[in-house]
Parts: structure tokens; C-alpha cells; sequence
């Protein structure tokens, strides 16, 4: 089988994109987010121009960075097959305000980060939308003195229908030690979309012949087998 070349960066994190607001807002799946700026904080997102949060985004230049965890992985596959803002009826997600923003966060998430777009420029055949963070929440039992709790259950995409989540196992360096109390509020925000590369842990299918709306694909349900693996299926 032909392998796409930007498969080769994979596995990415997978996020949440909020966009829109009111009875407008949408939820879309995206794995292309990345920090461009510590000071200011600044995050992009590549959205193809079919997207209707590509349309949200343009029209209200504000978008909000949700970081879904493993059991969210429904939702995270509803958001990233289908389009407008009625999945949003079969999703299990609850749209909350927004700190500093009106585009809405989700509750859920392990945190939300919210972005006002300074730049959009297109290339090939995505936008490139620059967000500077002006606002965010996050879950406390999710990032511990001033880094991810693994616990947690972060995910990340491996192929089409695989996901990872994260293992916990550490290797030691020597390093400078840092206090929690020297870390800023806006580095443990940063450390929110740093946490980048899974280990061979927990792996996250669905089944190919599995597609949404079906009634295999409503009645998912997860088993946990020896060798770490979870799978989805019907």
C-alpha cells in the first residue's frame, strides 16, 4: 500500500476545534495544531476552506484548542467525519463559556484554549489560522505541578481509525531541578500542547466496517486485552 508522505509525522495529538458562536457553534477534529510563540503565546490550526469551521473561523476570527481525552473518542470521531453543527446532537460534549472569548469551550476536554486570530494565510490546499491565546481553563487533576498527568489519558491519532493515548514510564535525566513554584500559569498552559509523542501503549480502533450513525457504531464498547491494547468494535 502507497504510503501518503505526511503520514510519516505520525503519531500527531488530536484536538478539538470550537468554533462559532450561539446556535452556530461547531466542533471540529484536527490533528494539525501547533505552538508558534511562547511570548506572545500563539498556537496555529491548518483548516481546509471545505470545512464549515473554516467559514465560523473567518467570520468570527476566534477559535477555541479543546484537548479531549481517551473517552471522548467518540465524540472525537463524530467531530472529524461529519460536517455542521447538528453532530453536534450526537455528541456527548457540553458547551460552557469561554473565559475571554465567545466561541464556547468544552466542558469535557482536559482543558480548553482559546485563541483570537492574528493571521490567516492560505497554503496549498489548507489555512493557516494563527491564534493568540487570550484565555484558557483546564482540568487540575490533569496537569500536576506544572506538567501532564499521563493518567489523564491524552490522545493522539495513529492512522485513520487508531488512536494512542500515553503510557506512563519515565526515563530519569539529571537535569536542574525547578520548583512547581517557579512555573508560570502560561508555562503549564504551554505544557498543554507539548506533550506530543506517544509510547507503543494503549491503542485505540475502530473498526473500518464500522461507520457512523450505524447501530455498530452507537453500540461501541471497549475491552482491555493483556498486551495493553484496547480496541473498538461493534
Amino acid at each position: 500500500m502507497k504510503m501518503d508522505a505526511y503520514r510519516l509525522l505520525y503519531p500527531m495529538r488530536t484536538y478539538l476545534i470550537v468554533s462559532g458562536h450561539g446556535k452556530e457553534s461547531n466542533v471540529m477534529a484536527a490533528d494539525w495544531v501547533t505552538i508558534l510563540s511562547h511570548e506572545p503565546f500563539m498556537v496555529g490550526v491548518a483548516v481546509s476552506p471545505e470545512r464549515y469551521t473554516h467559514r465560523l473561523i473567518s467570520k468570527y476570527k476566534e477559535f477555541v484548542v479543546s484537548v479531549p481525552s481517551l473517552d471522548m473518542l467518540r465524540d472525537v470521531w463524530i467531530a472529524g467525519t461529519k460536517s455542521g453543527p447538528s453532530k453536534l446532537k450526537e455528541m456527548n460534549i457540553t458547551l460552557i463559556p469561554s473565559m475571554k472569548i465567545e466561541t464556547p469551550s468544552i466542558k469535557e476536554a482536559l482543558a480548553n484554549i482559546e485563541c483570537r486570530v492574528v493571521d490567516a494565510r492560505d497554503y496549498g490546499d489548507h489555512t493557516w489560522f494563527v491564534g493568540e491565546v487570550i484565555g484558557w481553563s483546564y482540568k487540575g487533576e490533569a496537569f500536576k505541578n506544572g506538567k501532564p498527568n499521563l493518567k489523564s489519558k491524552f490522545l493522539a491519532h495513529a492512522a485513520w481509525t487508531d488512536f494512542v493515548t500515553f503510557e506512563e514510564k519515565y526515563t530519569k535525566l539529571k537535569i536542574q531541578k525547578m520548583t512547581s513554584a517557579s512555573l508560570s500559569s502560561e508555562y503549564i498552559v504551554f505544557l498543554i500542547l507539548t506533550l506530543f509523542c506517544p509510547t507503543s501503549s494503549a491503542i485505540k480502533s475502530i473498526d473500518s466496517s464500522i461507520k457512523p450513525g450505524t447501530k455498530g457504531f452507537n453500540s461501541l464498547h471497549t475491552s482491555l486485552f493483556t498486551n495493553h491494547t484496547f480496541r473498538i468494535f461493534s
